[in-house]
């Protein structure tokens, strides 16, 4: 058994625009408003965030394709969570 952590497409997106633009996580939770931690939870999978993600995308640049897949991707992941429940 792997102990290797799933870390999402966006999530390794975010961290390779992150390094282009030579800004730290710390700055860009500063700069979306949210905590630190919580913005590594975003990005390592463990929160959806989904409120955040056109901050994230509007700071970093990013191709809004890329967050509306993301935002498709955190929505089935709820609703299958809400049918096992």
């Amino acid at each position: 058994m792997s102990n290797k952590k799933h870390i999402p497409f966006f999530g390794v997106r975010v961290k390779k625009r992150l390094i282009e633009l030579n800004m730290t996580q710390r700055q860009l939770a500063k700069n979306i408003g949210v905590n630190e931690n919580y913005l590594t939870d975003i990005l390592n999978g463990r929160r959806s965030g989904k409120k955040y993600i056109d901050r994230l995308t509007k700071t970093l640049a990013l191709d809004i394709e890329e967050s509306n897949l993301y935002k498709n991707e955190v929505d089935k992941t709820m609703f299958d969570y809400e049918q096992k429940v």
